[in-house]
């Protein structure tokens, strides 16, 4: 497929090639999402989900662990925030 292209400046027109577009194959979204658990799954759960599960899930803890989450390393967040509750 070829088209005309005005150059700026000119009044010739130039034909160049327009590079055709390949045909994208279907995106499984639930192959994606199996793939990540599966990738993560050797690592540790984040400290805020541990601090939810441990009842410490209202909205208050949540923002407070995350503060402290910010500011320290991830294995001082965890108990810190448990021990300021």
């Amino acid at each position: 497929m070829s088209r005309q292209v005005a150059i700026p400046g000119t009044f010739r027109p130039v034909r160049r090639e327009i590079p055709s577009r390949k045909k994208k194959r279907a995106f499984d979204l639930d192959e994606m999402f199996a793939r990540i658990e599966e990738a993560v799954r050797p690592f540790k759960k984040a400290g805020m989900f541990e601090l939810a599960e441990r009842v410490y899930d209202s909205v208050f803890h949540i923002l407070v662990g995350c503060i402290i989450s910010i500011r320290t390393l991830d294995e001082v967040s965890l108990p810190t925030a448990i021990n300021l509750f």
